[in-house]
């Protein structure tokens, strides 16, 4: 049923009388069977308008000038459609009203235990982190707020050295007690006793020993007994020195003894070869060290004299005795012929 305004009807009223009485002309029946518009003919030109009325509607719907009263559209712009899914593109449709397409846009899942959050099928969802720390002393777990949790426990565990024993868990690390000298050169630095010359020590199988092609060798084809090319345990360089007075050496003579440095040169005392004995001439060999004792020679080369030894005193020399025995000789001895016996003339 059309529900008019008295004032449109009066209107009306008074248009037609007025119409009828100037133009002697009837306006169009204008009635379009649409309960919620107004039906206006004008008089001017004798032609129908419509005027639609919303609020003769029930609540929810819109008055329609083709089809009446029809339910109020979805939505009118594409914020209208909404929905908080940042996994959907929402927009509007004028005849279908809010649409929502799938896309596949990186997103976040609000959950700390996923990564590379992407949307598909609508929904945004990400990969499973993975936590383990690869720490057998830790016990991993993930919080969806918080992430990756690791709590520290008490396992018996195996740090991979061979060298420690027992171990177990401690604050998260893994510990044992060490068996061993020496698991890297580092730990053998403890132990060297600060000479540069006598080599590193290196950890070789878990024991400290020394690198011999870190040890200094000097050149040794200028040495002397007394005069060595030494290396200085300071600098580990090699310099010509001393050997200390009194130190022991060897000059390469056989015939000395208590052989011994003294200011770079090495020197001997002869060897004692004296055998008391006045007669014989004393001496070392200086081949083997030995020593040798030929008679002595006492011989002075006078033929008047009788030549002999005293092991006490050594040689001495008396007159030879030409006396024969016959008074009526001269007996005296020729530095050159010897006993002479002259006859006396006295006889």
């Amino acid at each position: 049923m059309k529900i008019l305004s008295v004032l449109t009807m009066l209107a009306l009223v008074v248009s037609v009388l007025s119409c009828d009485q100037e133009y002697s002309r009837s306006c169009p029946d204008c009635d379009d069977g649409i309960d919620c518009t107004e039906d206006i003919c004008n008089w001017d030109t004798l032609t129908c308008s419509y005027k639609a009325h919303d609020e003769m509607c029930p609540a929810g719907q819109e008055c329609d000038l083709l089809s009446g009263c029809v339910d109020l559209p979805e939505c009118y712009i594409d914020a209208d459609c909404y929905d908080g899914n940042a996994c959907t593109d929402d927009r509007c449709s004028p005849v279908e009203g809010c649409l929502y397409t799938d896309n596949n846009r990186s997103c976040d899942d609000s959950n700390a235990c996923t990564t590379g959050d992407v949307c598909s099928g609508g929904t945004c969802s990400g990969t499973a982190i993975d936590c383990d720390d690869d720490n057998e002393c830790t016990d991993d777990s993930c919080d969806p707020l918080y992430g990756c949790l690791y709590d520290n426990n008490d396992n018996s565990c195996d740090d991979g050295n061979p060298c420690t024993s027992g171990d177990v868990c401690q604050n998260g690390e893994c510990v044992g007690v060490n068996i061993c000298e020496c698991n890297l050169d580092s730990d053998c630095d403890a132990m060297e006793d600060g000479d540069l010359c006598n080599g590193t020590l290196i950890c070789e199988e878990n024991m400290c020993e020394v690198d011999p092609e870190t040890v200094v060798t000097c050149d040794t084809s200028n040495d002397r007994p007394c005069r060595k090319n030494m290396c200085d345990p300071g600098t580990g360089d090699c310099y010509m020195t001393n050997l200390d007075d009194d130190t022991p050496c060897d000059d390469a003579n056989p015939c000395t003894e208590a052989d011994h440095c003294t200011g770079g040169v090495c020197n001997g005392e002869l060897k004692d070869c004296s055998d008391g004995d006045a007669c014989t001439v004393d001496a070392c060999n200086p081949s083997s060290g030995q020593c040798q004792h030929a008679s002595l020679n006492c011989d002075d080369g006078d033929i008047c004299t009788v030549d002999a030894c005293d092991p006490a005193s050594g040689c001495y020399y008396t007159e030879v005795d030409c006396d024969d025995g016959d008074d009526c000789t001269i007996d005296y001895c020729d530095q050159y012929e010897g006993c002479k016996h002259d006859p006396d003339p006295d006889c």
